[in-house]
Formats: C-alpha cells, structure tokens, sequence
C-alpha cells in the first residue's frame, strides 16, 4: 500500500477511468430506486406503526394514533396503550421510538404543502416518494462514497467490482429498501460514517474538522436508530479523541448532540420520559384489555410465541431459516476476514474497523441471544432485522480477504458461487420483506420447523354454519348477506321426543329482495336431530324435513344452507378472533373456522368453495358471521363473495 498522496492521486485517477465499476453503481442504484418505486406500503404491522404515527403527526398534530388505527388497513399490533396520568383516558401510541416517525413527518409535510398529496388516499404514492428520499438517495450517496474509497485504498478491479455487486445486489439490506424501517437509515449512517473512518485512518496527515463532525452525526444517528449501536458510538469517540482532542470536542461532539437530542426530546414528549415504549414490554402498556379486546402481546401466535433454546436460536441466527450466512453466504468471507485478517491487514486504512466490526457485531448479537422473552428473529421477516445495521461492517471485513482470494481460479470459483447465492436470496425478497425468506419456507415444507400456534379443535366437530341450539321455544335469528338481497331466518319451534331422541324444530324463512321489496319468500319446517348435532356428525345425518309430523331427508339446498358449501367437510379451527363493531362497544371473542371443498361446475370448471366462520355462544344459533368464496381453480379468480352477518350486530358496523 502506497501512503503517500501523490501516488494515491495518481492511482485515483487511473481506477477511476475504469467504466466496469460505474456501470456496476449505476445499475445498483437504478436497481435500489426501482425497488423503492414498485414497493407496496402498509405490508407489516411493522411499518404500518411507524406510518400511522407519520399521519397522525401531520393531520392530528399528535402523537396519538387512536383515529388512523381503527382503520382495518393502517392497524397495527406493533403498538401501546398509554396514559401520562391515572385520571386521563388512554390512547394508543407507536411501540417504535418516535425519532423516525418525527423525521418521516417532516418531509411528509413539506411534501403536502409543496404537492397537496395525501398520505391516507393516496399511500402508494406518497409512501414511495417519501422513502426515495429517507432511504433511496441516501444509500446511493452512501454507496457512492464507498466506491470512491475502495479506489483509495488501492484495491484491485475485481475486488472493487466483487463488493459492489454484493452491496447492489446480494445484500439483505435491499428488500427493505421499500418499506419504512429503522434499519435501512442506520445501516446508510453507518456505512458513512465508516467510509469517513477508514478515510481519516487512510490518510492521517490530512484530517479536516468536517470529517470529525460527519462522524460523529453519523454515529449518533445510528445509535439513535439502533439502540446497541450505541456500544459503536462510543468506540467512535473515544478513537476519534486519540486521534485529535480539540477537534473532538469541538466538531464530533456538537455534531452528535443534535440527534442525540432529537431522540431523547421526542421520545419524553410521547413516554414522559427517556427510555422507548419498547423497552417497557410485558408490561400493562404491551398486555392489555381494551374495549373487552385482549392486545396481541397478551397471547402471541407463532415466531412471537417462540420457546426454542438458545443453542436453536443461534443456529437459525447464523445458518437457519433467518440466518446472517445462509441468506447472505458471502459473509463467509467476512468472517474469514475478521478471524484471519484483523489487524495483520496490510492496508492501513482497514487496521481499525475490522477488529472493531468483528467486535461490535458478537456483541450484538450476545446481546440479543440473551433477550429470551424476544426470541423471535425479528418477526416474520425475510432477514435477521436486528443485525442488519451491521452489514457495513461485513462489506469492509471481505475486502483483505478478496484480494486474496482472486491469486486462484478455484479462489474465484469460491467467490463467485457465495456472490449468485447472496444475490438469488436477495432478489427472491425484493418484493416481500415482511415474509419469511425460502429457505424458511423450504424448512417448513420439508417439515423440519413449525410455529404455528395450533388452535384447540373443535369439541365436537363441527360440519355446520350454526354451532348452537336455542333453549326457549320462539328464539329466533336473522342474517342478511353482504349485497343486502338475501335474508335467512331461523326461528326455534320447539323441542320434542321421537322414539326417544330429542329433536328441535325449526323453521326456515329464506327471503329474496328486489327493488326494496321482497320478491320471494320460502318457509321450511325441519327438525334438528340433537343427539347426532351433538356427537359431531355431518349436516344431512341430523338435519330433516318435517312434513305432517313426519321426518323425510332434508333437500339438497337446505343441506347445503347449513353447512355453508356444496358438499360435507368438517370446519377447522383458526383460533380466537376478535369482530370488533364499533370502537364503543366491546369486541366479540369469536372461535374462527374454515373448510373449502372443490366442485366441478359445468360453466366455470372446477371451483373451489371456502367458507369462513365467526363462532360466538352470544349469537343466535352461535354464530356472528360467515363468508362464502368461490374461486376458479385453474386461473384462482375470485368468482362470487357472499358474507352473512347477523342482524343484531348489522346495523352497528360502520
């Protein structure tokens, strides 16, 4: 390595010539905005949290996010319920520290006075163009200064290219380039704020006090970002004051009180004090019952309800279905790096932020093995979300490696494979990074991990739309479907004994309305044999027509009425949901159910027919809601939606 300025100006100017590396960052940063461009918004509850505190901020100037979260496509579990005094009512807030949300605020409302766009009625639009401004530009300056570095340090063309393919286009970082999130901003923070690093170390004879205040902006902000970020900060400053005191003090620190301010400012004008909502889980702010509705913490389903060991949990960290190196294996050389390398580097600009990646990276990830009450990998995410922000540690720990590595072909072999595989898991997750990655759905399929949160099975099986039976003659129950021309009637006759089994007669007024008249009207008396109901069997094994007193098979389309579809399936359960009418009146504990059945229809092929069910034990008959799919199997479009609500609940559903 040549230190002296002028043969590093000269080998500046000669790499720089080199069209293959431009071409390389054009692509990458066209490839990054395009991800930005076609992103979808509001795909997590995530991101939703941090958008809904966004919309608040600038329409209800509050913090508050009651109005937007009873919206069913802006709400989000990823929130708390809060009060700064006993004699206030609760509100609910963002579960994410406030900073961000503030920040994102800021350029909405610049947007919306310059552009008059609106975040709730147009959210593709305004969430797109504000996240290529928060996470687009900046990470192309960002990538920018890293590539002019890598010609500083007098590295090779290929290990120049090598890297920034892996930074365009194998790196995890990219999926969540389109949604809103802390780890984007404070991996870019962090990938400045070390290119100004290794470029100070590079060149030691020439500091400047702009440098010092980059840095420490940078690695504040990404301490604000991420909290065990801050772990670097402080490395930063102390490294930064043995290489000058006076500037230290008067450019790194000024400059690293600003968003060290911001932070601790917003946060106590939404907590009341310091430390972030997230930092108060398990607690009555995360576990809650509101409006007879338990919060989603209170009973967490799936990765969130998560119980593996440690040992599994590092495992899948590092090589599972979220692992740092199964999604993106050209860490491997990264590793190598950091074990191998350290400070036996040749390239003095390199000789400070290998050990102190490799350093700040274990003790991370430590840090988040022993959080066992989270040990859920970030979520149903594509990536390990929270180490992340790390991965400009790994792009510099490769570099010592590379140069190595391309001395022989099966060294190059070795590359090229860890950079298609990077770059294969990377894409797969360009549109979906609120989604488990492949690989975690390829463990899944082979059977090798499982999750879910099984619900308790119905006792006994259930076959019918109606789980209950009324215990007074003349209680009766109505439902109307969703286009308002159809209404179902069911009214308890009675019950009696026939050789001795109980039976509860019914009668069934099926209503045709057109023109807000009604246009038919079909009454069917039938009898319900309770003790098959009871023991679980098929609709048309206890359901009867009554005629004169006599029991006779009940029709086709009376069987089918009943249970919901075309043909006899038992319903499985989908575990409790909440049908929340009105945010007044409290919520209805419902036991979901599903069944689906495949039918050859002679117009339309075979169809699929799914119907979805609301159990409640308040209801008539034991049931608030059910919805009729019918999908074509061959092009899977939707064919004909029908939802039966119950009268009683109706005409409160806003």
């Amino acid at each position: 390595m040549n230190d002296t300025t002028d043969s590093s100006d000269s080998s500046d100017s000669k790499q720089q010539r080199s069209p293959i590396a431009q071409l390389i960052l054009i692509a990458a940063v066209c490839g990054m905005f395009a991800t930005v461009l076609t992103g979808t918004p509001l795909r997590s509850a995530n991101d939703r949290s941090r958008w809904a505190t966004v919309w608040s901020l600038v329409h209800r100037n509050t913090w508050q996010i009651d109005e937007i979260d009873r919206d069913p496509h802006w709400s989000t579990i990823d929130k708390v319920r809060h009060r700064t005094d006993e004699t206030e009512p609760y509100h609910f807030y963002s579960s994410k520290p406030p900073l961000l949300s503030a920040i994102v605020a800021g350029i909405y409302s610049g947007e919306r006075r310059i552009a008059g766009v609106d975040l709730r009625r147009n959210p593709k639009d305004v969430t797109r163009s504000l996240l290529l401004v928060l996470n687009g530009i900046p990470m192309a300056l960002a990538m920018w200064m890293f590539q002019r570095l890598l010609v500083q340090l007098d590295l090779s063309l290929a290990t120049q290219c090598f890297v920034l393919l892996v930074v365009g286009f194998g790196s995890m970082l990219n999926p969540y380039l389109s949604t809103l999130n802390n780890h984007t901003p404070a991996a870019v923070c962090l990938l400045i704020c070390l290119v100004t690093i290794v470029r100070m170390q590079q060149r030691p004879q020439e500091l400047k006090s702009r440098d010092f205040a980059i840095v420490g902006l940078t690695a504040a902000l990404t301490s604000c970002f991420e909290l065990p970020a801050a772990l670097f900060g402080i490395v930063s400053f102390v490294w930064m004051l043995t290489l000058d005191p006076r500037r230290t003090l008067w450019c790194y620190v000024p400059a690293a009180v600003i968003p060290l301010a911001a932070y601790f400012v917003t946060n106590w004008m939404v907590t009341g004090g310091i430390r972030p909502f997230y930092a108060f889980y398990g607690s009555d702010k995360y576990v809650y019952v509101h409006n007879g509705v338990p919060s989603y913490w209170s009973n967490p389903q799936g990765l969130d309800a998560n119980t593996e060991g440690t040992l599994t949990y590092l495992f899948h960290c590092l090589m599972g279905h979220h692992g740092l190196l199964s999604h993106t294996p050209v860490f491997l050389l990264s590793i190598w790096g950091w074990i191998c390398c350290g400070r036996k580097t040749g390239n003095s600009g390199l000789r400070w932020v290998l050990p102190v990646g490799g350093i700040v990276s274990t003790v991370v990830l430590i840090f988040y093995l022993t959080r066992t009450q989270n040990y859920n990998y970030g979520g149903n995410t594509a990536a390990l979300r929270w180490m992340l922000w790390l991965t400009p540690f790994f792009w510099f720990a490769m570099l010592p490696v590379l140069e190595w590595l391309w001395k022989s072909a099966a060294g190059r072999r070795i590359g090229g494979f860890l950079l298609a595989a990077s770059v294969f898991t990377a894409t797969v997750s360009l549109p979906s990074p609120w989604t488990p990655s492949w690989i975690y759905g390829t463990m899944a399929q082979a059977g090798w991990i499982d999750y879910r949160t099984a619900p308790e099975a119905f006792e006994p099986a259930r076959y019918s739309v109606f789980s209950t039976w009324p215990t007074d003659a003349g209680s009766e129950g109505q439902w109307t479907s969703s286009d308002g021309s159809r209404s179902l009637n069911l009214r308890c006759e009675g019950y009696r004994s026939v050789d001795g089994k109980r039976i509860c007669d019914l009668l069934v007024t099926t209503t045709v309305t057109k023109s807000g008249e009604a246009d038919s009207i079909l009454e069917t008396e039938c009898s319900v044999l309770l003790e098959a109901f009871d023991a679980g069997r098929p609709v048309h094994e206890w359901l009867f027509r009554r005629d004169n007193n006599q029991l006779s098979p009940a029709s086709t389309a009376m069987v089918n009425l009943f249970r919901g579809m075309p043909d006899s399936r038992r319903f499985s359960p989908s575990g409790i949901r909440y049908f929340q009418v009105t945010t007044e009146r409290p919520g209805y504990r419902c036991d979901r159910g599903a069944s689906r059945v495949s039918v050859t229809d002679p117009l339309l092929g075979t169809c699929w027919h799914r119907c979805d069910v609301w159990y409640n034990e308040d209801m008539p008959f034991g049931v608030l809601r059910w919805k009729q799919t019918v999908t074509r199997e061959d092009t899977r479009e939707v064919v004909t939606v029908t939802t039966w609500t119950a009268d009683r609940i109706a005409k409160d559903i806003p």
